[in-house]
C-alpha cells in the first residue's frame, strides 16, 4: 500500500520540472511597456496577460518554438510575439514597441 503513493509522488515530481519560459514574466519600472504589466506563462500551453489598463488577466492559447526561442500568444483579434532570451521576454511583434519583461524569482 505504501508502494502506490511514493510511485505517484516520483511520476508528478518528475512531470513538473519547469521550463525555463514558464513563469511569471513582469515589465520593470524603468520599462516601456504601455499595454503590458506582466504575462505568467504555463505548463499547458496557455498565458494569462495582465494589461496596464486592466484590472484582472486574460487568459490565452500560448506556443514556445524551442529552436528559435519565440513565443506567440494568440488573442482574438491580435498575436503577441516575443523572443526569449537570458529570462527575458523581448516583445517583438509591435503592439507594445521596446517592451520587455524579466521572469520573477
Amino acid at each position: 500500500m505504501t508502494a502506490i503513493p511514493v510511485l505517484c509522488s516520483l511520476l508528478l515530481a518528475g512531470g513538473c520540472k519547469q521550463k525555463p519560459w514558464e513563469g511569471k514574466f513582469a515589465a520593470p519600472k524603468e520599462n516601456n511597456c504601455y499595454l503590458l504589466d506582466h504575462i505568467v506563462v504555463h505548463a499547458d500551453n496557455t498565458a494569462d496577460v495582465q494589461y496596464e489598463a486592466l484590472k484582472e488577466p486574460a487568459n490565452f492559447d500560448a506556443k514556445f518554438n524551442d529552436k528559435d526561442s519565440v513565443l506567440l500568444i494568440r488573442e482574438l483579434n491580435r498575436e503577441w510575439i516575443f523572443q526569449y532570451r537570458h529570462d527575458t521576454l523581448f516583445e517583438v511583434s509591435n503592439l507594445d514597441p521596446f517592451c520587455f519583461l524579466v521572469k520573477e524569482k
